[in-house]
């Protein structure tokens, strides 16, 4: 089974790659909220490839004001 840091970070890069295409085809909207779920995505996988747990969350204040004890 693979870490869940990788399968994170897999899933970050894919929804970029989607954002960069809706981007290209003029869908503003629907790229920003897709590259915010890649940019949580990445800080999950980070906060997970650091042995900590992540806090369950669906803003990105929480997740950029997470502090590890």
């Amino acid at each position: 089974m693979r870490k869940l840091h990788y399968i994170l970070c897999r899933r970050s890069l894919d929804y970029l790659r989607v954002s960069e295409d809706a981007l290209s085809r003029g869908l503003y909207d629907v790229s920003g909220v897709l590259a915010q779920i890649s940019a949580e995505f990445a800080i999950k996988a980070t906060i997970s490839f650091l042995g900590y747990s992540f806090p369950e969350t669906r803003e990105i204040r929480g997740y950029l004001a997470f502090y590890p004890p």
